[in-house]
């Protein structure tokens, strides 16, 4: 990342962490537009996206993230999250399955699957 691009995205980071989800959704969607190929800058978009409650253009760039980047485990994490809010259970559960077996989740990561693991279970009774 060039020094340009890692500030732009620190200001990002910085207004996703102070809560002013919009202006860091308008960096990390410039941040994407000179970068395509960067995954962070696409999660960090979606990310947004989904704390403004705009699930489908989560969805959207979650989902590229991931297609870059398929082994990065919190967009899977939140990419799955996202398909539970849009009642795209199968996606979801899709998305999630390869997660399962790793050992190696922060415990933040180890609770959230459990808990999309418990609601996907609640929804498919």
């Amino acid at each position: 990342m060039l020094l340009e691009e890692q500030k732009l995205y620190e200001s990002g980071f910085s207004h996703y962490g102070s809560g002013l989800y919009s202006h860091a959704e308008e960096i990390f969607l410039a941040l994407c537009m000179k970068d395509p190929l960067n995954h962070l800058n696409w999660y960090s978009l979606g990310s947004s996206q989904f704390m403004l409650n705009e699930y489908h253009k989560a969805c959207q760039s979650l989902s590229i993230a991931h297609t870059l980047n398929s082994s990065h485990v919190e967009t899977r994490v939140l990419l799955a999250e996202t398909y539970l809010l849009l009642n795209m259970i199968s996606d979801a559960e899709e998305i999630l399955a390869p997660i399962k077996k790793r050992k190696d989740l922060s415990p933040y990561l180890e609770k959230k699957c459990e808990w999309l693991q418990f609601k996907l279970s609640e929804l498919s009774i």
